[in-house]
């Protein structure tokens, strides 16, 4: 990654234009850049790494993938511990991924039942409590981080209710926390790091606000997912505006050409007429034309609905036609 970045900074093979233009040839030669220093990898690494090195030029939207080291340095700074997967006054703290977790926890189910054999306490074992320092080992996006997450959840809600909650086990996993992985390209998102509690009443997760599980995933996927559609349209909604607005205003061009006058240039993307140019419009069509009582704006006293055939009346005022008056004005003057 840092040699990438390097030869990014050096502007290698003017990686720094490439990489505005196009993409495709960027990530080659950033792939035949590896290669040439004899970075070998396998194709998901490789494109790991290359996602890594330019996240922020290309606005990648990152999935971080957690460390064991620094998995263990949250669970122990928030627990005061460094003993993971063992019990120590009915309690026993776990750091693991969310797969291999609840292959963990079959062991701390072990230990507890062998605890309790050992010390003839079959049926009598006192309460106990597990806190879960956990991430998700493979994701490919936000959505799929929420989605593992709401299914490993469901998988320890089954088995709070089912399995841990009998006299001989007598505990169960009370509190689980996803370590923060997220964080959107444009850097407009960057997730917090998620807790639930285990509601002995409610017999479910619940987060620090009271919210089901449930409830909390879905509703921050939403927020996260209706921020990119939103500004996805917004991107969309201002080409559709830019397109409409370039084909009026050519049309609009003709139109002040045929008259004389010279086109004006608009400080919106919203082309409109003014009363010179309404009058310069209406005297081409007809010298004699009238204008007393007339006005630019509105629909039966304008002079655009007076001197142009077929006016299709607007919910908009007559300075600004849409489409299908401006194609009519241009044919009258043609």
């Amino acid at each position: 990654v840092l040699f990438l970045q390097n030869q990014y900074a050096k502007n290698y093979n003017n990686w720094q234009s490439l990489i505005k233009g196009n993409i495709k040839n960027f990530k080659k030669d950033v792939y035949d850049a590896l290669k040439k220093a004899d970075y070998n990898f396998y194709s998901n690494r490789k494109e790991n790494v290359y996602k890594t090195a330019f996240e922020k030029e290309l606005k990648i939207d990152v999935v971080k993938t957690i460390t064991t080291t620094f998995a263990n340095q949250q669970a122990t700074a928030r627990y005061n511990t460094k003993k993971f997967g063992e019990w120590c006054n009915n309690t026993n703290v776990i750091v693991s991924a969310e797969d291999p977790s609840t292959k963990v926890l079959k062991h701390v189910v072990r230990k507890r039942l062998k605890w309790a054999e050992a010390n003839n306490r079959i049926g009598l074992v006192p309460k106990g409590s597990v806190k879960l320092i956990s991430h998700i080992g493979k994701a490919t996006g936000y959505e799929s981080l929420q989605d593992k997450r709401m299914t490993h959840l469901e998988t320890l809600e089954r088995e709070n209710k089912f399995l841990y909650n009998n006299p001989n086990l007598n505990f169960a996993v009370e509190e689980v926390s996803y370590l923060s992985q997220f964080k959107s390209g444009d850097g407009s998102f960057i997730e917090p790091q998620l807790r639930f509690f285990w509601d002995y009443n409610k017999m479910t997760f619940m987060d620090s606000k009271g919210n089901n599980y449930r409830q909390t995933l879905k509703a921050k996927q939403i927020k996260h997912i209706t921020r990119k559609i939103k500004k996805n349209n917004k991107k969309s909604n201002t080409n559709k505006t830019t397109n409409s607005f370039l084909k009026q205003k050519k049309i609009y061009e003709q139109i002040i050409s045929i008259v004389g006058l010279k086109p004006r240039k608009f400080p919106t993307k919203v082309v409109f007429f003014t009363r010179p140019e309404a009058e310069a419009i209406a005297k081409h069509i007809n010298p004699s034309f009238d204008f007393k009582g007339k006005t630019v704006c509105g629909h039966e006293k304008s002079i655009f609905a007076n001197s142009i055939p077929g006016w299709e009346k607007q919910d908009t005022t007559a300075t600004h036609p849409n489409m299908p008056n401006l194609e009519k004005i241009l044919l009258i003057l043609s």
